[in-house]
């Protein structure tokens, strides 16, 4: 079991002691102007056949017209949900589930019989106009998940047709031509969606540093026509930005930059002693210090969620009296061989994992009263929408309106695209996914005073062997640029952290992100600055960057 942190103290300044590190700072976005290089139509064609899923705009149909023009071989898929493979039409569109792993995996290899090598993957399936019906989970699964995929299916295609020519992978998003900073308080959740396109997009950048890689957010306001001379332009670029905005208003990109709290801000949300802050994640880690740093300083009403059972409050003696790891598993051992069983390694490890679990449970709900706050903790799959809305409904019934939500929760299984598998890609992707559209689903915004979403560095900047991760995260940070308009009574947000020392998910990723230039986030530094975000952040920064070096950080090129 970790250590247990000392309660966080306030801190006169957001920074680490001068140890040589760089200090840990706030930041934001900014879009920056982004013209089209001289190099425009210098693009070399890809060598081999390019696939372009089908928008349902016509946009794709020019793009292949355009390929036409230089005798360039293409393949058009067009997506068709619950719609098995059907090879008979290989010549022509292929209709499909293209969000259906076992319809990719039979595709993908028919078209190499099929077809000379391939050297392209061009996404414009998620240019097709939205309905009164899309949701963000449907667009998620069917632009997102069948991009993942698609590159997937296609790495070894595209890198090695890179090492013999080149080679391209663009997407397209529609959030709103400026990469999600530009919504309105009108425009439907769902397009949020199209985040997971570009948290992918850029960890594939940095997986696959030969291939041309592009993120391409299309203004829903553009017609076909100009969203066609978007596409091309994008195609023509050799080098610049991985991220690309166009709309009306030109086209664009973003950078980091500094973004202090103004202490001075008069619009202070103010939190009353009692009210119900609600917080997934469970009660260990991150989320766990967040927990008492928010009982000492409001006294709250606190619900954590998290998949744990509610432990028991009294260990068998035997159990109790093991503190370490050998001691607990020799302590379950001893217990086997008593009742007559054969110990096997595997459950006696589970075992042991849920007990230092629910030791770690226990002692945060300890804290939480010992800091002046109240704690509740429920069992609940937040990833199961159904069941996450119907806890979310209880809470309100029993303790009455919900003043706050942190939304914590997520689980990580870092691997590089080729070797993630689908189900892994799930299970971290709608952790995330599934469980915020659940929440929104079921939160009362009316009253609601914050919204806290937690993200990653790796959705802000892409990171090796986290694809579904920054693709997931990614989403949330567009939710928060949404609600941020549509629910403006409500403070929303999401934070981008970067690395935390000893504790949390970030933790396992140190020797990456602290190689690429990130300092780690001491634990009291980190539940301070995010007070401080709740109190007196600014609407203004519906993402905020917590990470010591960000700036150190950039996207591919």
């Amino acid at each position: 079991m970790e250590p247990t942190p000392p309660a966080p103290e306030a801190s006169p300044a957001a920074e680490v002691v001068d140890d040589g590190t760089i200090p840990i700072s706030r930041g934001g976005v900014r879009l920056i102007p982004a013209p089209l290089g001289s190099n425009l139509g210098a693009g070399i064609l890809p060598a081999g056949t390019v696939v372009i899923t089908c928008d349902d705009r016509g946009i794709a149909n020019k793009v292949v017209e355009r390929f036409d023009m230089f005798d360039h071989p293409t393949v058009l898929l067009r997506h068709v949900d619950g719609k098995p493979l059907d090879l008979s039409t290989i010549d022509d569109v292929i209709e499909a589930d293209l969000s259906d792993a076992a319809v990719i995996d039979a595709l993908i290899p028919a078209l190499r019989q099929h077809h000379d090598a391939l050297a392209g993957l061009i996404h414009l399936s998620p240019l097709s106009q939205f309905s009164d019906t899309d949701t963000l989970v449907d667009r998620a699964r069917r632009d997102s998940r069948s991009l993942y995929l698609l590159a997937r299916a296609m790495e070894s295609d595209l890198t090695e047709a890179a090492k013999n020519g080149s080679a391209v992978l663009l997407a397209a998003t529609a959030i709103d031509g400026r990469l999600g900073y530009g919504t309105s308080a009108d425009q439907p959740i769902a397009r949020a969606a199209h985040g997971g396109i570009l948290g992918l997009v850029k960890c594939i950048g940095l997986e696959w540093p030969d291939v041309l890689v592009r993120a391409v957010d299309i203004s829903p306001e553009m017609n076909t026509s100009t969203t066609f001379d978007a596409i091309a332009a994008e195609l023509g670029q050799s080098t610049g930005p991985l991220e690309i905005g166009v709309s009306s208003a030109g086209r664009i990109t973003w950078e980091p930059i500094a973004a202090t709290i103004d202490p001075a801000n008069e619009n202070k949300l103010v939190l009353e002693p009692g009210e119900v802050i609600v917080m997934t994640g469970g009660a260990r880690g991150i989320t766990a210090e967040m927990a008492v740093g928010l009982a000492k300083k409001y006294q709250s009403q606190l619900v954590l969620l998290g998949r744990s059972q509610l432990p028991e409050q009294v260990e068998p003696a035997e159990i109790a009296a093991a503190t370490s790891d050998v001691e607990l598993k020799s302590a379950l051992i001893q217990l086997a061989k008593a009742r007559g069983e054969t110990p096997k390694p595997a459950e006696i490890g589970r075992q042991a994992n849920r007990i230092m679990a629910a030791r770690e449970i226990r002692q945060t709900l300890d804290r939480i009263r010992q800091a002046g706050g109240h704690a509740d903790y429920r069992s609940v799959d937040v990833s199961d929408r159904e069941s996450f809305a119907t806890m979310l409904h209880n809470i309100q019934a029993e303790y009455g309106q919900i003043a706050g939500v942190v939304h914590g929760a997520g689980v990580i299984e870092d691997k590089l695209l080729r070797d993630k598998t689908p189900d892994s890609f799930d299970r971290v992707f709608n952790t995330k996914v599934h469980s915020t559209a659940g929440l929104i689903d079921a939160i009362a915004p009316n009253q609601l005073k914050f919204l806290a979403l937690f993200a990653s560095v790796a959705s802000r900047f892409g990171n090796r062997g986290q694809s579904d991760y920054a693709a997931a995260n990614e989403v949330l940070g567009k939710v928060a640029c949404t609600l941020n308009q549509a629910w403006p009574q409500t403070r929303t947000f999401a934070v981008a952290w970067g690395p935390w020392a000893e504790i949390g998910m970030v933790a396992d990723l140190e020797k990456h992100l602290t190689a690429r230039g990130l300092t780690l986030i001491p634990p009291p530094l980190g539940v301070q600055m995010f007070l401080d975000e709740i109190a007196s952040g600014d609407r203004g920064t519906p993402e905020v960057i917590i990470a010591g070096g960000a700036e150190q950080l950039a996207t591919p090129n």
